[in-house]
């Protein structure tokens, strides 16, 4: 009977594509938000993880200027003796600003023993700075795993492996290094981080 409706068929294919159509919009639309919520996860993890960073460095640049403000009076008006002690100590904790000290009283002469102690300052200073920088990276490097960033976490953590303190290289497991860096290779982050985590854990007690 022609009413002027479509037969019933075309009601049920229309049907049928509006359920496959309705699907389909779901689907897609459920994936779209899984991908903004991991997108903006991974966007907050590497925020907190760079405050963490930033909030490190601040605490240990406002320690050092501490140190040397409390130095600063021994430095420029304790004897020889207090002054030496000073400067090894800046060496050890705020190696930049000895290794300063320590290139100008090596260019402005004095005695041999003068210029002798002002080199053995450099070097501490100097190895102080690598240590440093070794402590900065691995740190950076457990920070960026704790919030669950792992490629960051892994470059930072090879960045550590190169630099690490000579005193330290020798704890270093070579086929542990290995495993570590194939992971990183191929792209298995996670599996990576532990590796280097598991090394640095074993070097660094």
């Amino acid at each position: 009977m022609c009413n002027g409706l479509p037969p019933k068929s075309n009601w049920d294919k229309a049907e049928t594509i509006a359920k496959i159509a309705i699907a389909l919009v779901t689907v897609t639309w459920s994936a779209l938000s899984f991908s903004l919520v991991t997108f903006y996860q991974r966007k907050t993890a590497e925020r907190q993880a760079e405050a963490a960073r930033v909030a490190s460095q601040s605490q240990r640049g406002i320690a050092e200027a501490q140190l040397g403000s409390g130095l600063l009076p021994l430095l420029v008006k304790g004897t020889d003796s207090e002054r030496a002690r000073a400067l090894m100590v800046l060496s050890s904790v705020a190696p930049e600003p000895a290794e300063k000290i320590s290139r100008v009283l090596t260019e402005t002469g004095g005695t041999p023993s003068e210029r002798e102690f002002a080199g053995r300052v450099n070097v501490r200073s100097k190895e102080s700075g690598l240590e440093s920088s070794f402590a900065e990276l691995l740190s950076n490097a457990r920070s960026y795993r704790g919030f669950g960033l792992s490629a960051e976490a892994d470059r930072e953590y090879r960045r550590a492996l190169k630099v690490i303190p000579r005193r330290l290289s020798t704890e270093v497991d070579r086929d542990l290094a290995r495993k570590a860096e194939e992971a990183y290779s191929s792209a298995r982050f996670d599996e990576a981080a532990a590796l280097f985590e598991q090394l640095f854990a074993r070097v660094v007690r």
